[in-house]
C-alpha cells in the first residue's frame, strides 16, 4: 500500500466519522479497509485474488440513528478535483449496495458548489440514479440536511471546522522531511 495515497483517504474518513459520532449516530465501520485491516500489507494482485469483488466495494460506514429509526450505508471519498474517473470507482459500489449516501469532500470545489461549506456534499445514491458528472455537479445536499443531527452543529462552525481540517491534510504543498533535521 502506497501510504502517501491512501493515509488522506483514512484520515478524511476518520473526520467525518468523529463528526457524526459526536452528533449523536451509532457508526459502524464496514468497508474492508477497516474490518480486515491485514489485508494492508498485501499487494494489489494478491488483495483482487484474496478478497470476494462484493467486498471490495463495501461502503465505509454503516451510520445508525437509533432514536429516529433510521440509518444509511455511507462511503467517503477525497478527490482534489470532480473528475469523471470518480464515476468508475463508484459503480462496483453502485451496483452491489444502492442505496447508499457519499459524502464527497473535494479540494478544488466546482462554481455549481455553494456556501460557506462548499468542499463537502452529501449524494443519496438508488440503483436507478445515473451516475456522471453533472450528477456531482448538482444533486449535493449539506451534510446536515442528510444527517439532521448535525444541524445543531452548524451554528458552531463544527462543520466548517471539519472542512478546514480535511483541506489541511490533504494539502498538496509538501511537508519537509524530519531526515537532516537537528536532533
Amino acid at each position: 500500500m502506497d501510504i502517501d495515497n491512501a493515509l488522506p483517504g483514512h484520515l478524511v474518513a476518520s473526520v467525518f466519522e468523529v463528526l457524526l459520532v459526536d452528533a449523536g449516530y451509532q457508526v459502524i465501520p464496514t468497508g474492508i479497509e477497516k474490518t480486515l485491516r491485514e489485508l494492508r500489507t498485501v499487494s494489489v494482485d494478491a488483495y483482487i485474488d484474496l478478497v470476494p469483488p462484493r467486498f471490495r466495494s463495501q461502503p465505509d460506514f454503516f451510520v445508525l440513528d437509533l432514536e429516529a429509526h433510521r440509518s444509511w450505508l455511507t462511503e467517503i471519498k477525497f478527490r482534489h478535483y470532480l473528475h469523471p474517473a470518480l464515476c468508475d470507482d463508484l459503480r462496483a459500489m453502485h451496483r452491489e449496495w444502492a442505496p447508499f449516501n457519499l459524502i464527497l469532500a473535494l479540494a478544488e470545489a466546482p462554481k455549481e458548489w455553494s456556501g460557506i461549506v462548499r468542499h463537502i456534499k452529501v449524494f443519496t445514491i438508488n440503483a436507478e440514479t445515473r451516475l456522471d458528472e453533472d450528477f456531482f455537479r448538482t444533486k449535493g445536499m449539506r451534510l446536515q440536511d442528510v444527517y439532521p443531527r448535525l444541524g445543531k452543529r452548524w451554528e458552531e462552525g463544527t462543520i466548517q471546522k471539519a472542512q478546514d481540517a480535511i483541506l489541511r491534510i490533504t494539502a498538496r504543498d509538501e511537508i519537509p522531511s524530519a531526515q537532516g533535521a537537528p536532533s
